[in-house]
């Protein structure tokens, strides 16, 4: 149950399908974090394939 907390992956659409369940719940708040040397990749990431498809869900 724990792991299905954690998003372990590097496929866009599984962080997008996995994040969109905790919106439909009514999150509104969620904090994102990616063990590992190169923050600036997964800042580039999310702020250019994963942000604007949530953001179009909402």
């Amino acid at each position: 149950q724990t792991a299905r907390r954690f998003i372990v992956s590097t496929d866009p659409d599984e962080h997008v399908a996995r994040i969109s369940e905790y919106l439909d719940l009514g999150f509104t708040h969620l904090v994102f974090h990616a063990p590992g040397p190169d923050q600036d990749k997964f800042l580039r990431l999310y702020g250019q394939e994963i942000l604007p498809r949530l953001r179009a869900l909402t």
